[in-house]
């Protein structure tokens, strides 16, 4: 495309310029200016170049999923961007919009950020990137990301620590857990073995899971697992017990 353009200009040392409406976008263009004066003088510029770009770059997110929890406190943002410059991560959990951080030299494709984010919180996230021609987007909608990295905290009740249990073989074991989100499920352990499990759960609540146990020497705890399978235990305890049926002994017998 060629532009021809004559311009006068009578005053010496000033600027000119020259303004055109109908490049194409996507388009290089080369360009020159040459000038004389009224003596018969000329001179031009060398070529320059020029690309149209009118269209900004287009962001998809890619993970954390929309809505979803991750259970650790790195987390890694994931997005797709269409043209090569910069992105800025912005997050926002207390209604207000910040950059958390920015790549100024992105490639096009899938790049991601990865960013250290409190614990027991939801944020939405977005990313905003330009082109080299200052074209600026961001992704059609936020998402939501929130953390839950904190195991449940158990405690045990009772029986007490070095207990000798003499009260029969069928003992409750009473424990309480505590969490921000809900527990799935907790289990009676002893002696490192999964023995008891209970899916309903009643958190910051005494719970109770009852079992038999031949008279011995035994350790117990509780594991619970959270809604996001954070694993939380309580500490051990060691229980002693003696059945409290008595002990009959069948010796020989002669008449």
């Amino acid at each position: 495309v060629n532009y021809t353009m004559a311009k006068n200009n009578n005053n010496t040392n000033t600027w000119a310029n020259y303004t055109i409406i109908d490049l194409i976008e996507g388009t290089n263009y080369s360009y020159y200016v040459w000038c004389n004066d009224t003596a018969g003088n000329e001179n031009q510029t060398g070529d320059r170049s020029l690309f149209v770009d009118l269209t900004a770059p287009t962001i998809t997110l890619l993970s954390p999923a929309n809505d979803s929890t991750s259970t650790t406190s790195i987390t890694t943002f994931d997005f797709n961007v269409t043209e090569n410059g910069a992105c800025s991560l912005y997050l926002n959990t207390s209604g207000t919009w910040g950059i958390n951080t920015t790549n100024n030299s992105v490639i096009a494709g899938g790049n991601n950020f990865v960013v250290g984010l409190s614990d027991n919180t939801s944020w939405l996230w977005n990313i905003e990137c330009n082109d080299s021609a200052g074209n600026y987007a961001n992704a059609s909608e936020n998402w939501t990301l929130s953390i839950d990295a904190t195991a449940p905290v158990v405690h045990l009740i009772s029986l007490s620590n070095n207990t000798f249990w003499n009260a029969g073989r069928t003992i409750n074991f009473t424990y309480n857990v505590t969490d921000v989100n809900n527990i799935t499920s907790c289990s009676l352990i002893i002696n490192s073995v999964t023995n008891q499990t209970d899916s309903t759960i009643t958190k910051n609540v005494s719970q109770i899971i009852t079992t038999n146990l031949n008279p011995g020497n035994y350790n117990w705890s509780v594991n619970c697992t959270d809604q996001y399978d954070n694993i939380g235990t309580s500490e051990t305890f060691n229980l002693t017990t003696g059945g409290g049926e008595g002990i009959c002994d069948y010796g020989n017998y002669s008449s």
